[in-house]
């Protein structure tokens, strides 16, 4: 399911990075930001050993990832909107 989330989130950025432009930036941060939060939520799930506390690191990372992704989207498009003007 988290790989999902994550193809979702990296694969619009990943189409304004393609697209180039004023907005370039913004999506690069916000795809890296994504990519290093699924390396969070894979890190915990081998290396926190309570199981609370573990599900609450993992939880955390995945709706980190998923606001990153979608102000990232936003930001992103609102940018590329603006600079077409």
């Amino acid at each position: 399911m988290v790989g999902l989330l994550l193809i979702a989130g990296v694969a619009m950025l990943a189409l304004i990075i393609a697209r180039g432009g004023a907005a370039v930036p913004v999506a690069i941060v916000s795809a890296a930001l994504v990519l290093g939060l699924y390396a969070v939520l894979v890190i915990a799930r081998f290396t926190v050993a309570g199981r609370m506390t573990r599900l609450r690191v993992m939880a955390g990372a995945m709706l980190g990832m998923a606001l990153v992704a979608v102000v990232g989207t936003i930001a992103s498009a609102w940018i590329t909107w603006q600079s077409s003007r």
